[in-house]
């Protein structure tokens, strides 16, 4: 197992990759691993998680080999992250998952027509 949380995003698209910068901004101990899906074929101990699922939404691998995906997965890495814990406290809330995951979801859905200027989406 990785010793630190390993974000698995679309290296494909440009929302992804866009989002995937802006974390290592915040993460600026760089605490967290970010690896392209296509790429994590490099970091051992990962688990296997089809192709389908990863073009779905990034998922987040933590330390203790748990798997979270979409908004979860965000929520997950919020301890690691400089500023995080209170942002913790406040997904903790009752409903703010839940209300994270559809928004997530919904954007994750249309991000093919999401930020033209940063690459937009391959999935089309």
């Amino acid at each position: 197992m990785p010793d630190a949380p390993v974000v698995l995003y679309d290296g494909s698209c440009g929302v992804c990759r866009d989002w995937s910068r802006r974390l290592g901004t915040w993460d600026g101990a760089g605490r967290i691993r970010q690896v392209p899906y296509q790429e994590r074929g490099g970091v051992a101990g990962l688990p296997g998680i089809s192709n389908a699922e990863l073009d779905r939404a990034l998922h987040v691998v933590l330390p203790d080999g748990a798997v979270a995906r979409g908004a979860r997965g965000v929520i997950a890495l919020l301890p690691w992250l400089p500023g995080g814990r209170l942002l913790g406290w406040l997904a903790r809330l009752p409903g703010v998952a839940a209300v994270a995951d559809r928004v997530y979801d919904a954007v994750a859905r249309r991000r093919h027509r999401l930020a033209p200027a940063a690459g937009g989406c391959d999935l089309r």
